[in-house]
């Protein structure tokens, strides 16, 4: 599995990154964020394996990938929701909504129904 990566940032748009790494192989990783074209870049992965597909999650810390990895183990929950929910409102928020059952906060996240 693929924990990190190091590389050259050869595209970037604010929901993915083409990483480019010293082994000559260009990753594609769903991040949100934009990191400057050309410069080097670490990300940390979770690396989602599912019947026929292979997905790479990024993330700047950590800490945000072992919480993305937390509530993709929610049933219900798969990665891509998880994903534009992390990208919507930070940990904290998250935290707090699911502690005081705010849905209204979890569901501005694009994808993230009741």
């Amino acid at each position: 599995m693929i924990g990190f990566l190091m590389g050259k940032v050869l595209f970037s748009d604010n929901t993915e990154v083409i990483l480019l790494t010293g082994d000559g192989v260009g990753h594609q990783v769903y991040f949100s964020g934009i990191l400057p074209e050309g410069s080097e870049a670490s990300i940390y992965i979770s690396h989602v394996i599912k019947e026929g597909s292979q997905e790479l999650f990024g993330f700047r810390s950590l800490k945000e990938k072992k919480f993305f990895e937390l509530l993709i183990g929610v049933k219900g929950v798969g990665p891509k929701s998880a994903f534009s929910l992390m990208a919507s409102l930070n940990i904290n928020m998250i935290i707090n909504s699911i502690l005081y059952e705010d849905k209204k906060t979890l569901t501005k996240a694009p994808g993230v129904g009741p």
